[in-house]
């Protein structure tokens, strides 16, 4: 089902949606685990993670991405600045509530 249905919708405003449907963020080792296993993604196809931020190379937060550019496979990351925005069309990966 869809995340949010704005065309942008603001990093903090995705987790926060996800939070309300009863989901949690994903520990930063599921970019490079899910890209290890995800071998058949299809080509153009770009997941993020719903993570915590990690800094890249040069300080800023980042989230790690799973793409697939000219039938490659990659493990990327994306600018997760809070007021960041992404399309309703941008695919992210969030973690089931655990139960208690």
């Amino acid at each position: 089902s869809k995340l949010m249905k704005d065309i942008q919708a603001k990093v903090k405003d995705i987790f926060n949606r996800a939070k309300e449907l009863g989901l949690e963020l994903c520990p930063p080792e599921t970019g490079p685990q899910l890209r290890l296993q995800y071998q058949d993604q299809s080509n153009g196809e770009y997941c993020l993670i719903g993570m915590d931020p990690i800094a890249d190379s040069n300080g800023y937060p980042s989230l790690f991405s799973v793409d697939r550019h000219v039938y490659e496979p990659w493990l990327d990351t994306s600018s997760s600045r809070s007021d960041d925005r992404y399309a309703g069309r941008s695919l992210f990966a969030f973690a089931l509530a655990s139960s208690s």
